[in-house]
C-alpha cells in the first residue's frame, strides 16, 4: 500500500523589527505516492544515522523524510526561481524571511542559487529541515549563503529533533564552520503555539 507525501511549502516574509507577516509565499509540492520499498532502513543508509537514531526511526519517519528525498530537482528548481523572483521585488527591504520543512528547504535552494542579491539586509529562519537531504545538485555558489544570517531552528516535538544527524550540515554546503548540534536554537513550542 502506497501513501502520498504532503510535505508544506509556506514562506512567509516580514519586515524586520515586525512581528506581522506582509507576504506568504505558498508553493504545491507535488504530491508522490512512497511504496514499502522507499521506506526499507536500506533506503536511509546514505544519511549515517547512529544506532540510536536507527531505534528510533518509525515508519512515520522514514515516509516523511522520502516526501523529501522523492522531490525532483527539476521540481525544487521551478519553484526556487519563483520565490527569487519574489523576493527580488523587494530588494531594497529589510526582511525576514520564515519557512519550515518544504518551504525551508525552497528557500536554501535559492540562497544556494547565487541569484539574491549579496549587499541586502535580509536573515533567513528556517525550520525543521533535515540538512543531509538536501540536493548537493542545487548548490550553485557555495559562498552566497555567506551573505545572510540563516538561523536553523527545530521544534521540540518535530520529526528532525530525534535525529543529530539531520541537523549537522553536510560539508557539501560550505559554511564556515561546520553547525553542530549545540549551535542550533530550539524553538519552545509554547511560543510557537501563540
Amino acid at each position: 500500500m502506497a501513501n502520498k507525501n504532503n510535505l508544506c511549502a509556506d514562506i512567509q516574509v516580514k519586515k524586520q523589527g515586525r512581528k506581522k507577516v506582509f507576504k506568504n509565499i505558498k508553493f504545491n509540492l507535488p504530491e508522490k505516492e512512497i511504496t514499502i520499498a522507499d521506506t526499507l532502513m536500506s533506503e536511509f543508509s546514505d544519511l549515517g544515522f547512529s544506532t540510536e537514531e536507527k531505534n528510533k526511526l518509525s515508519r512515520q519517519h522514514r515516509e516523511y523524510f522520502c516526501s523529501f528525498k522523492s522531490l525532483k530537482e527539476s521540481e525544487i528548481k521551478k519553484m526556487r526561481t519563483a520565490l527569487v523572483k519574489d523576493l527580488l521585488c523587494l530588494e531594497d527591504e529589510s526582511l525576514v524571511i520564515c519557512a519550515s520543512e518544504g518551504g525551508a528547504l525552497i528557500c536554501l535552494a535559492a540562497i544556494f542559487s547565487g541569484e539574491l542579491p549579496k549587499n541586502v539586509d535580509w536573515r533567513f529562519e528556517l525550520e525543521d529541515l533535515a540538512l543531509p537531504l538536501f540536493p548537493k545538485e542545487l548548490i550553485k555558489n557555495c559562498s552566497a549563503a555567506q551573505s545572510f544570517e540563516i538561523t536553523f531552528k527545530y521544534h521540540e516535538k518535530g520529526f528532525i529533533k530525534p535525529f543529530p544527524s539531520l541537523r549537522k550540515a553536510p560539508g557539501y554546503m560550505g559554511f564556515e564552520d561546520e553547525f553542530d548540534i549545540s549551535d542550533f536554537r530550539e524553538i519552545d513550542p509554547r511560543k510557537s503555539a501563540a
